[in-house]
């Protein structure tokens, strides 16, 4: 049997589609193409694992990787995207200046706190269509060209209805300005010059969570974890990075009412390992109190970070950032390889119009 066959076998076995798996949705297609892409032009070869777990969402996660190899051993040539207006930028980003990150201190206290003042937050309006704006930026090769400025974050537009359905925009290709990221974040991110792909999403789709969650933390923290790793029960991350992954999860999925905001920052404040880093100034110029989980699950010692508005406990984003090692990224350490800005939200009505703007 040739390389290409044993590697088309085992792509096969971990198709989503093979599982009956939702559609990926555009965010995580064009971070497979990245992926692919970034390896095929630096001639890496990942270490390929089949996923321990056999949940058709859990198994997106290996598919770029499965695929990159495919392409290296068969020979194949992926075009460079060199008419891309971003492709070029995607280097490293310096993690935010938090208060305390070089003495963390439990994060028990903040998120209590935050718990609390998430709970004291009056009823949201619930008529219209919930809008969310999103921008979320990764890099999965470095760059030494330091001329160039940081890449450009995709920013995705979406309009939720009362049942779940949603219109998406995705925002794509969009131009990084000369002066830099900094530049465009302060400018309040044009969407301007880039591509737009668009699509609606039915409900039946979205039906990751329960619609009634509950806003005790105990079994709000099982519905969760069941959300995130259906029948699976071992062989994946440690528990707690898979509550961070639901809590963005569910942020991108829905709004969040403030009693089930509270009980989310509650069941957080129950949880092992969650170190506070103080408070820090964000990448819209918003100040959050960041919390944080050291984790080296993934191969290379990173810190997953959230960040939350101190004056209602919303999530306002998450970034993880590289601690120890580059492994085999041309990054310095510390680096950001990834982060999520939640940029604006709020009900509108209709799906064409949006919040005020920043």
């Amino acid at each position: 049997m040739s390389d290409i066959t044993e590697v088309r076998d085992l792509l096969n076995e971990h198709d989503p589609l093979a599982q009956n798996a939702a559609p990926l949705d555009d965010l995580a297609v064009e971070r497979m193409w990245r992926t692919i892409v970034s390896n095929i032009a630096s001639g890496a070869v990942p270490q390929v694992r089949p996923p321990a777990r056999h949940e058709p969402k859990l198994v997106r996660s290996a598919v770029a990787a499965i695929v990159v190899a495919a392409c290296v051993l068969g020979g194949l040539v992926v075009a460079n995207r060199h008419n891309s207006p971003a492709a070029s930028h995607y280097v490293a980003l310096r993690p935010l200046n938090y208060s305390r990150s070089v003495d963390p201190t439990p994060a028990g206290p903040t998120l209590a706190r935050l718990s609390a003042v998430a709970k004291a937050q009056p009823a949201p309006v619930s008529s219209g269509l919930y809008y969310l704006e999103t921008a979320s930026w990764s890099t999965f090769a470095g760059s030494d060209a330091s001329d160039l400025p940081p890449g450009m974050p995709n920013v995705l537009e979406q309009w939720i209805d009362a049942k779940g359905a949603q219109r998406i925009l995705n925002h794509v290709d969009l131009p990084a300005p000369a002066a830099g990221l900094q530049a465009w974040l302060n400018a309040g991110l044009p969407l301007t010059g880039g591509r737009v792909d668009g699509h609606t999403a039915p409900a039946a789709q979205q039906r990751q969570f329960p619609d009634n969650l509950s806003t005790d933390p105990a079994t709000l923290e099982k519905q969760l974890l069941q959300a995130e790793l259906g029948s699976a029960t071992a062989g994946g991350p440690p528990t707690t990075v898979e509550l961070f992954t639901a809590l963005k999860d569910l942020r991108a999925a829905r709004q969040i009412d403030p009693a089930l905001q509270g009980a989310l920052l509650e069941m957080l404040a129950n949880q092992p390992g969650i170190v506070s880093l103080g408070s820090a100034t964000d990448r819209l110029g918003r100040v959050v109190d960041a919390i944080a989980l050291d984790s080296d699950f993934s191969g290379l010692a990173t810190r997953y970070v959230l960040l939350f508005d101190p004056n209602d406990g919303r999530l306002l984003g998450s970034e993880d950032v590289l601690t120890k090692s580059a492994g085999s990224l041309n990054v310095p350490i510390p680096s950001v390889i990834s982060y999520v800005i939640y940029v604006r939200d709020g009900h509108v009505r209709d799906d064409t119009s949006s919040p005020p703007p920043l």
